[in-house]
């Protein structure tokens, strides 16, 4: 089955937070929150939370996790899609 496209006027709520633990340790904390201004049922929501790790001097680990939630998705979608990722860094 064809989606069919959604348009519509969206206001933006946003928080991003970071925390410096110690020199080498990290965390962050995303949200971007998109809710429809013409549908208040209707939200979209980007969320993600990470560890960064410093290994050297400027080579880094980071893991971190992400969720896109819709609460009005496509027929053959679900409403949350996770990601995880562990990547490896380098700092110029």
């Amino acid at each position: 089955s064809e989606a069919t496209d959604r348009d519509y006027v969206t206001a933006v709520l946003a928080d991003d937070f970071r925390w410096t633990i110690s020199e080498n340790q990290s965390f962050y904390q995303l949200l971007d929150v998109y809710p429809s201004l013409e549908d208040g049922k209707d939200v979209f929501l980007h969320a993600e939370v990470g560890f960064q790790q410093t290994l050297m001097k400027s080579l880094f680990l980071e893991l971190a996790l992400m969720d896109d939630f819709d609460n009005k998705p496509a027929d053959d979608r679900k409403k949350n899609d996770f990601r995880y990722l562990v990547s490896l860094g380098y700092k110029l």
